[in-house]
């Protein structure tokens, strides 16, 4: 008498699921990398600082403008009208000036104020947005 196999059968694989983006939109794990990275922008002791930022010109103007601060009372590393800063060469002469004046100090604290605006901003938008990779590497 012959005995019957029971033979069980698995289902095959199903298909990879179809990506609803386009193959350049960014990943979650280069996300997570470049908002590592963000979070490292301006924290300077020990790193090759960045040597020009771009930061939006209206929120500088507006930060300006509250504070009654004119583009004469500004350092020389920024450049409101274009939206930006050379960063390495303000933070080099801040860190060898002997003082600063009041007027001096407030607009360093000022500008810190608008670029951690800027940090803010940019870190929403790679948590948030839809970016391709290009985008997200400018930011």
């Amino acid at each position: 008498m012959m005995r019957k196999q029971n033979i069980m059968t698995m289902p095959p694989n199903p298909p990879p699921p179809k990506s609803p983006a386009p193959a350049d939109l960014l990943s979650e794990a280069e996300r997570d990398r470049l908002l590592a990275k963000l979070h490292r922008t301006l924290v300077w002791v020990g790193v090759q600082d960045p040597d020009r930022l771009e930061i939006d010109a209206d929120l500088l103007k507006e930060e300006m403008a509250r504070d009654r601060i004119g583009p004469a009372d500004l350092p020389p590393e920024v450049q409101p009208k274009a939206g930006t800063v050379d960063l390495r060469h303000l933070i080099g002469r801040l860190i060898h000036d002997k003082g600063l004046s009041e007027k001096e100090e407030k607009v360093v604290k000022e500008l810190i104020e608008v670029l951690k605006a800027k940090e803010a901003a940019d870190e929403e938008r790679l948590k948030e947005a839809r970016l391709t990779r290009e985008e997200a590497h400018w930011i």
